[in-house]
């Protein structure tokens, strides 16, 4: 059986920083249902986690994608990862500035008129047979993704999210990082 886990609090204060920046992949990791340990401040952390959820983290998305896109060129658009990567970005960003909701899967992005079913399981299928991307697929993926950041801008535009975190976020980060930092967190 598994002892004790062995928990420093400056890891937890990094990973508040990375939320109150706010960065999605911390976000989506504090929000998710698929949780392998949790402890009784686990949901002070998704508090915080939806009181960053704004405006500005159309620039994590805006950026991992610019990213990810010069790695497709480079890999001549050959990875089926790196592209499900891509669109889980832009679905998540369009789902997230137009709805307000965070969604960490491709099953909560089939809500969305601009979902691809047809990309996405030609993606995927390539994927699990560890296949690469089908050249008649390319350039449809391509004019896809120009459709995608298109949309992302136009969401984040007309979103009707708060532009930074709360201060509230910020304030509810401060005092848990001090209750864990200065109390025992091996409760």
């Amino acid at each position: 059986m598994f002892g004790k886990c062995d928990f420093v609090s400056f890891e937890l204060g990094k990973f508040l920083r990375e939320i109150l920046k706010p960065n999605a992949n911390f976000i989506e990791i504090a929000l998710s249902d698929k949780v392998l340990y949790s402890s009784k401040y686990h949901e002070d952390v998704k508090e915080i986690a939806y009181n960053c959820i704004c405006k500005k983290l159309y620039h994590h998305w805006k950026g991992f994608v610019s990213h990810l896109k010069k790695l497709c060129e480079k890999e001549s658009y050959n990875n089926p990862k790196t592209l499900l990567y891509i669109l889980k970005a832009y679905y998540q960003g369009i789902l997230c500035l137009d709805r307000e909701e965070f969604k960490p899967d491709f099953s909560s992005f089939r809500c969305l008129d601009c979902y691809d079913e047809d990309i996405v399981s030609h993606l995927f299928e390539c994927k699990v047979n560890k296949k690469p991307v089908d050249d008649s697929y390319k350039e449809k993926i391509k004019s896809y993704f120009y459709e995608l950041d298109v949309l992302l801008d136009e969401s984040y535009k007309n979103s009707n999210l708060i532009d930074e975190p709360s201060k509230t976020a910020k304030i509810k980060a401060i005092e848990l990082y001090k209750k864990l930092y200065f109390g025992d967190v091996r409760e």
